[in-house]
């Protein structure tokens, strides 16, 4: 089994749009009684706790993206985590977006991940959370949701693996 480490919440948030809320509920609950909590942040401070996340600061050149990964772009208040998009150039893109994850910091092999994210509407937008493994080597790798700005009310979840033997 891949011991998965990092927990990514690439969710952009852009502070001047309406986001969507995906209502979950109407699937048949699970029994949590002999769940362990592993991991929980509640970004009850105002910043992001660098002992459980990095804040991602590079220009990845991948999948078309016309932002880079600027720290600004992350910020904390109030119990919320935001992760903003501005036409702010950043690493010869025009665009900032923000993006943390837990590379080097948390490990998982089993788990309940659970959040509360709220997505904005746009084209050209792409919110997702995703976990990956902890050697940075792709794939596998599990979304666990990513919801295009297009297509807000449209939830998708996608398991990347490569074929036995490949």
């Amino acid at each position: 089994m891949c011991r998965l480490q990092r927990l990514v919440a690439a969710a952009l948030v852009w502070i001047s749009a309406a986001g969507c809320t995906l209502n979950y509920f109407t699937a048949p609950r699970l029994d949590l009684s002999q769940a362990v909590l592993t991991f929980e942040d509640n970004f009850d401070g105002t910043a992001v706790d660098e002992a459980k996340w990095r804040v991602v600061d590079q220009n990845l050149n991948a999948n078309g993206a016309v932002n880079a990964y600027n720290p600004a772009m992350v910020s904390v208040s109030d119990g919320l985590l935001a992760i903003q998009v501005q036409r702010v150039p950043w690493m010869d893109k025009p665009y900032s977006g923000g993006e943390l994850d837990s590379l080097h910091r948390q490990t998982f092999q089993y788990g309940y991940f659970e959040a509360r994210i709220k997505c904005p509407k746009g084209s050209g937008l792409h919110c997702s959370w995703w976990l990956w493994p902890d050697d940075n080597d792709w794939p596998p790798e599990i979304d666990i949701v990513e919801i295009r700005g297009n297509l807000p009310t449209q939830a998708m979840l996608t398991i990347h693996w490569q074929e036995p033997g490949a």
